[in-house]
C-alpha cells in the first residue's frame, strides 16, 4: 500500500496566496462527509486563515503593529495547514484521492521531483464574460502545464488610464467566478504560479463590461 505524502509548496507561499489557498483547503473538507475525523484541524485552519487575510487587508495602509500581527498570522496559517496535511497522511489509508480532493497535492517522488522546477505557463484560451450578477465575471481557460500550476493570479485595472495593475482575486483550476468589480469597463489579464513560487508571464489583457 503506498503511502501518500502531502507536498507542502504551501510553506513557501505568502501575502494573498497562501490565505486563498487555505481558507480553499478547509472549504473543500467542510464539504465532504469523508473528512469527519479531521473536521476539527479544517476549522482550526479556516479560522487561522480568515484571520490571516484580515491581517493582510489591516495592513495595507502599514504600520509596525499591524506587520507584526500579520506576520504572527501568516505563521499560525502556515501550522495549522501542516496540521490538516498530517491528519490527510494519516488518514488517508493508501488513497491518494483523499489527499487531493481535499485541495492539497500529492508530493512527488525524488525521481520526478527534479523536473518539478518547470516555469508555470500563462493561460490560454481566456474566455472572461459577465453573466448577469452584479460585480461577477466568469472566467475559464487552458493551463498548458497545469501540474506545475498551484492557482493563477487575477489582476485589474481601470482601462485606457496608465494605472498599474493589482491583483487580490486568485483562481484554483481552469475556471472560476471573480467578484467585487465595480459597475463599468475592466481591463484584466491572468499570470500563472508554481508551486515553488515561479510565475508565468502575463496573458494578454481582455477588457470587458461589469454589472
Amino acid at each position: 500500500m503506498n503511502n501518500f505524502k502531502v507536498d507542502r509548496f504551501f510553506n513557501q507561499l505568502n501575502q494573498a496566496p497562501l490565505a486563498v489557498y487555505a481558507l480553499m483547503v478547509a472549504s473543500k473538507i467542510f464539504q465532504q462527509k469523508t473528512y469527519a475525523a479531521i473536521a476539527p484541524f479544517a476549522a482550526d485552519l479556516n479560522e487561522k486563515a480568515a484571520k490571516y487575510d484580515a491581517a493582510l487587508k489591516a495592513t495595507a495602509n502599514g504600520g509596525v503593529e499591524l506587520t507584526r500581527l500579520k506576520n504572527i498570522a501568516l505563521s499560525e496559517t502556515k501550522v495549522s495547514l501542516n496540521h490538516v496535511a498530517n491528519a490527510l497522511e494519516n488518514n488517508a489509508n493508501g488513497a491518494e484521492s483523499y489527499i487531493v480532493l481535499a485541495g492539497m497535492a500529492i508530493k512527488e517522488s525524488p525521481v520526478r521531483a527534479l523536473i518539478s522546477n518547470e516555469r508555470p505557463k500563462a493561460p490560454t484560451n481566456v474566455v472572461l464574460q459577465s453573466v448577469g450578477g452584479i460585480g461577477e465575471l466568469e472566467v475559464k481557460f487552458t493551463l498548458p502545464n497545469k501540474k506545475h500550476v498551484a492557482m493563477v493570479a487575477v489582476e485589474s485595472k481601470i482601462p485606457y488610464t496608465d494605472e498599474p495593475f493589482t491583483n487580490g482575486r486568485y483562481i484554483k483550476g481552469e475556471k472560476g467566478t471573480l467578484r467585487g468589480f465595480q459597475n463599468g469597463m475592466v481591463e484584466v489579464r491572468f499570470i500563472s504560479i508554481g508551486n515553488d513560487g515561479l510565475k508565468s508571464d502575463p496573458t494578454p489583457s481582455v477588457i470587458v463590461p461589469v454589472l
